[in-house]
């Protein structure tokens, strides 16, 4: 926050210093001028041109010292930070713990939806990390880019500076095509971006963990959405574009978190039989984990039974315990009659266990402690110790999946 007695107080100083300075320096002109007509032009000339270097260099350190913010360029108590291995949210997500992590996970090359090989922007195993030119960075936290001024935006309002390098032409193009291909692309920081990210990262303690990463961008996401009430783009030219009919919003719905008002419009609509539900079912066609979360409140805005055909996006939803959506899925499921559900359950499992998908496997363990059910397949293969081990290791590792059970 400014001082603003501080800097009121600097600026009377600074005052009385360059009026002090510019008699000082007209004294010395009139020295000056006075030696030239002495015929000592040499010295006259000397006398004046190091007075003068020496009054702009004090003048200008005082300016340096009592108002950095006027000759950097920045904004009032914004400080320049440097882009290092953890860039600007090192310490918010405890730079240690964030080292050893990273250390254990394996780093590739980004590949969109498209197929193409983004060499300057590599993803985590896990997809929660992303390093740009030797910086890591938490994936949700980090909603947009701007080319023309180098900078990454994240969440929480502040503009990260990229170093030089990064305004290289490839490098500016593998920068645009992550975001673009992530679907939430800002290129300008939404103006109670700061005021979003506090409001939804309150509940997390002192650090955010890397499980907490996506309902953090979810929550931020969704209060901006309220806020503005309506449905938030950029045009071509990154200026802010807003559009909230019915028929933009149903196109949105795919890219973007929604207002609640969003939502409630679009399940009107489908409960009216103006829209069609399958439209929206389809879990690829979710640009991002974000906005998935709005078919999973869309879906319990509807309720049982004109929401019956759900249910099996809701199971997609199961498919990865650390996404956003993954348990506002299982609240929706809840809805649901409890026979459907785990008619469900023993048919996704089945399936689970013969693709060997151990992370599947566990988000629907947890759905079946959750409603108290115990699975029969899993008590039909009890005889696969192996599969089983690999089972519990991940629900172990995962602080979601701490009230797991440990016995089938």
């Amino acid at each position: 926050m400014r001082n603003n007695s501080s800097d009121d107080w600097n600026a009377t100083i600074l005052i009385i210093w360059i009026i002090f300075m510019g008699i000082s320096l007209a004294s010395a002109m009139v020295d000056g001028v006075n030696l030239v007509s002495n015929h000592k032009i040499f010295e006259g000339i000397v006398s004046l041109a190091v007075f003068s270097i020496v009054a702009f260099y004090i003048i200008y350190s005082s300016l340096k010292n009592m108002f950095p913010s006027l000759l950097s360029g920045e904004r009032a108590g914004q400080q320049k930070e440097k882009y290092d291995k953890f860039p600007h949210f090192g310490k918010e997500l405890d730079n240690e713990k964030v080292s050893m992590i990273i250390e254990k996970s394996t780093f590739s090359d980004y590949v969109t939806k498209d197929g193409e090989i983004l060499k300057n922007v590599c993803v985590s195993d896990d997809n929660k990390w992303i390093c740009i030119l030797g910086g890591y960075l938490p994936a949700d936290l980090i909603c947009g880019y701007n080319a023309k001024k180098n900078e990454l935006l994240a969440i929480d309002g502040a503009a990260i500076k990229l170093p030089f390098k990064a305004k290289m032409p490839q490098i500016r193009r593998d920068l645009d095509a992550f975001f673009k291909d992530r679907g939430i692309y800002y290129k300008s920081l939404p103006k109670n971006a700061e005021n979003s990210y506090y409001k939804a990262r309150h509940t997390f303690g002192l650090y955010i963990d890397r499980e907490d990463f996506g309902s953090v961008r979810y929550l931020w996401e969704k209060d901006l959405a309220n806020e503005d009430n309506e449905y938030l783009s950029s045009d071509e030219n990154g200026h802010n574009c807003r559009a909230s009919d019915e028929r933009d919003i149903t196109f949105a719905i795919f890219e973007r978190v929604l207002s609640d008002n969003d939502i409630l419009k679009i399940a009107e609509n489908v409960r009216g039989g103006r829209t069609s539900l399958s439209r929206f079912l389809n879990f690829q066609n979710y640009l991002n984990e974000f906005s998935a979360c709005n078919c999973v409140e869309l879906l319990e805005k509807i309720e049982y039974p004109a929401n019956a055909a759900g249910i099996d996006f809701l199971f997609d939803c199961l498919g990865d315990v650390d996404e956003a959506y993954f348990r506002p899925a299982v609240a929706a499921l809840q809805g649901y009659p409890r026979q459907a559900v785990t008619m469900k359950i023993e048919e996704k499992v089945k399936l689970a266990y013969e693709n060997y998908d151990v992370v599947g496997l566990a988000g629907l363990m947890y759905l079946a402690k959750d409603i108290d059910y115990n699975i029969e397949y899993i008590a039909k293969m009890q005889e696969q110790d192996s599969l089983q081990e690999q089972v519990l290791s991940q629900t172990q590792n995962s602080p979601n999946l701490h009230t797991l059970p440990t016995k089938f």
